[in-house]
């Protein structure tokens, strides 16, 4: 269709309409005019690609003390901190000192620096949005450039540093004021007398204290994950479920359930780009090691399914929601803790205060799916019925019981809430957990369970973050990833494998490998020696080094 002039577009058969041609019609004009206006952007604007904030880094850190230490410019007052997000920084500045300051971040910065607005294209800072900017008067961001990768679509890696634009105000009875029209956690307007002597001794917020913005307390990942591709492994499965026989319903050992894409590597990969702040990483297997881990990383820890388990006569699992059950009792495991699927990514860069509010409550990001009793029988997904099981658990001592069922997103966990429940229902949580294979006694206590028995008790409440469900079986998911790696607009991204039809398998496979080395290119310190390149697929694959 690339190849298509416009006449011979319009000349397309009402058949060919009928059956797709319309679609790719749609693709063919929505292709060139974005090319058309990447070219005008490219000229017009110095249109820099594709940037994006990741961890604070070296060159954002560099600019931000030469900020602070810069006394050539006695004019020029600054103030720091306030704390828009852990992994960002924030530089105060009056509207009216907006040139001069700028002036001094050009001549400061040993990196390129990209100027980001709201409703605006990404440009570099130059002459010319020094002056747009210093005439705009409105708050701003600066993307500290780190890393680029990549050729004809360069892509950038930056340090975000958040320029908050103060502006004269007026009150009752002829009173003065400076306000920021960026919030603030810890100051909202401040005389001229007070906005001159903070900014003239180069005033940090931050060293007055936390602002309650962001949580404080520490806040570890834990994953799940097993290698469904170990024979040894695999055969003691095959063991397990001859001897269940006509008990285990066919759909509890689909190989979607155990098939490895690799997708751990690069969920840390994610993790290590837009979660700096979290502190441990725990992978629970079931004795396994994934053969690329580093696992002298101080950050990484493997758990054996045998050091979480009550009961060791419940082992071998093959049983994700009996392992649920078990997770809070992970020895050194933070109360506060985010539980990853293997095929949970982030998209972008993250803070503590996406999942969980500063004093500890948690967000949960429910779906527009509900758990509708009715609906629900014996030949029901066993996650459902698991959901089902938890509804009659609460309904006697809950008034009013939720029924949302949650995105395929991390899960923000409160480890003394998860100990509650299992405390409240301690022969329910054991059925689970003895349950070797998914089955009709499941409770889903961390994906389902907390958020409702927590918001009944205002220990959670609803929330939502941007989310791309990626499912594996649908007829348009290569199109799908190749959307989402250019648009990368999403915090939370689930690659989830159900119901992919065999015949499909090998072409979704190398679109999949293609979309995750695409989006996440870089060996990440939780990795040992090098990478091999991913397969070929729709997603235009690009070597290690670029994105």
């Amino acid at each position: 269709m690339s190849g298509r002039s416009p006449g011979e577009l319009v000349r397309l058969t009402v058949d060919d309409i009928r059956h797709g041609g319309a679609v790719r019609v749609r693709r063919w004009v929505a292709t060139r005019m974005r090319r058309a206006l990447d070219r005008w952007a490219t000229r017009r604007y110095r249109h820099v690609g594709v940037a994006y904030p990741v961890a604070f880094g070296p060159s954002g850190c560099r600019l931000i003390e030469a900020l602070r230490a810069h006394r050539g410019a006695p004019d020029l007052r600054l103030m720091f901190g306030g704390d828009p997000g852990s992994s960002s920084r924030i530089v105060h500045v009056e509207e009216e000192l907006l040139s001069t300051f700028l002036e001094l971040v050009s001549s400061k910065a040993t990196a390129q620096v990209i100027v980001r607005r709201t409703n605006f294209a990404d440009v570099v800072l130059d002459e010319r949005q020094i002056r747009r900017l210093a005439a705009g008067g409105r708050s701003f961001e600066l993307l500290v450039v780190e890393r680029t990768v990549g050729a004809r679509v360069p892509h950038r890696l930056c340090s975000r540093i958040v320029i908050a634009v103060w502006k004269p105000g007026r009150g009752p009875y002829g009173s003065e004021y400076l306000q920021s029209d960026r919030p603030l956690a810890l100051v909202g307007r401040l005389s001229p007398s007070a906005m001159r002597r903070l900014g003239e001794r180069r005033h940090d917020f931050d060293d007055e204290g936390p602002a309650p913005s962001q949580p404080r307390f520490p806040i570890d990942v834990v994953y799940t994950w097993v290698d469904g591709d170990d024979p040894a492994w695999a055969e003691t499965k095959r063991r397990y479920a001859v001897a269940a026989g006509h008990e285990l319903p066919q759909r509890v050992l689909h190989e979607e359930r155990f098939r490895s894409r690799d997708e751990l590597r690069y969920s840390l990969r994610s993790l290590e780009l837009f979660a700096p702040w979290v502190r441990t990483v725990f992978i629970v297997t079931a004795g396994q090691t994934p053969a690329w881990l580093d696992t002298s990383h101080p950050k990484v820890r493997v758990v054996s399914h045998e050091e979480i388990y009550r009961d060791p006569s419940w082992l071998p699992t093959f049983n994700s929601s009996g392992i649920e059950t078990q997770l809070h009792h992970i020895d050194g495991l933070a109360r506060h803790f985010l539980y990853f699927n293997d095929d949970f990514m982030l998209g972008q860069l993250t803070d503590p205060a996406d999942f969980f509010l500063p004093n500890g409550v948690l967000r949960f990001f429910p779906s527009e799916q509900r758990v509708y009793a009715p609906d629900i029988h014996a030949m029901s997904e066993e996650y459902i019925q698991a959901d089902k099981n938890a509804v009659s658990l609460f309904q006697p001592v809950i008034e009013e019981v939720g029924r949302s069922i949650m995105r395929h997103a991390p899960y923000p966990s409160d480890r003394d809430l998860l100990a509650e429940m299992e405390e409240r229902w301690p022969a329910e949580f054991a059925a689970c957990a003895a349950s070797r294979f998914r089955s009709h006694r499941d409770l889903r206590p961390i994906a389902f369970m907390q958020y409702h028995y927590g918001f009944a008790s205002g220990r959670a409440v609803p929330s939502d973050i941007t989310h791309r469900y990626l499912a594996l079986w649908k007829p348009g998911i290569v199109d799908q990833l190749d959307a989402t790696v250019r648009g990368r607009a999403w915090k939370t991204i689930c690659v989830n494998d159900v119901g992919l039809e065999a015949g499909r398998t090998e072409e979704v496979d190398r679109a999949v490998a293609a979309f995750l080395s695409s989006y996440f290119p870089a060996r990440s310190a939780f990795e040992l020696g090098e990478v091999p390149d991913g397969r070929p697929g729709r997603v235009r694959e690009l070597p290690s080094d670029r994105l």
